[in-house]
């Protein structure tokens, strides 16, 4: 008599400590006494969502062309482990956001090196606006897929902060070269 072929799955996300291994290793016996498969396989979570659905599907024809890829559909078997996962998003969004804003700090930082030790070249400009215009597009990327609670609005302030400390800069450097300018000039006599 064979046994019906299932066609809906549990996946069973976990993460528990390296150390000590004894419960790692008991974690994975005891799930492959149930009949567990550890395939080699990268493992993500999108919220279902239509643009999720067609960027899966359009993933799903550029890694076949590679290697192998199964797309299944699941939802959480509690409230609990919902809100876990939940959490988790929200946890990632805001990871991102402080990445952002971290950088912004740090693009802040060198603006106001630059002045310091007069490193007013359009070079230097140029690097700095596209650098900022880098992090706006990170921005940009990041809180298009913001589906959480988090909120942006720290780092809207923070890139704002950049961009008026670039013009600043670009004001500076403008103003040195128009001054460098000016002492080449012959005098008019």
């Amino acid at each position: 008599m064979k046994t019906k072929k299932p066609n809906r799955w549990i996946i069973l996300a976990y993460d528990v400590p390296n150390e000590p291994s004894r419960l790692r290793v008991r974690v994975w016996r005891e799930l492959k006494k149930f009949g567990a498969l550890y395939p080699d396989l990268s493992f993500c979570i999108l919220p279902k969502t239509v643009n999720a659905k067609k960027k899966s599907s359009i993933m799903k024809d550029v890694i076949g062309e590679y290697g192998k890829v199964v797309i299944l559909e699941g939802k959480p078997l509690s409230k609990q482990d919902h809100r876990l996962v939940l959490q988790l998003f929200e946890q990632e969004t805001k990871r991102r956001y402080e990445e952002i804003f971290e950088e912004c700090q740090e693009f802040l930082h060198e603006i106001k090196e630059n002045i310091v030790n007069l490193k007013l070249t359009g070079e230097e400009a140029e690097e700095m606006e596209e650098s900022l215009t880098g992090l706006e597009r990170w921005f940009v990327r990041v809180k298009a897929a913001d589906w959480t609670s988090n909120s942006s609005r720290k780092v809207e302030q923070a890139l704002k902060k950049c961009r008026e400390a670039l013009v600043d800069f670009v004001e500076k450097v403008q103003a040195r070269h128009e001054a460098e300018r000016a002492k080449k000039r012959p005098l008019k006599m």
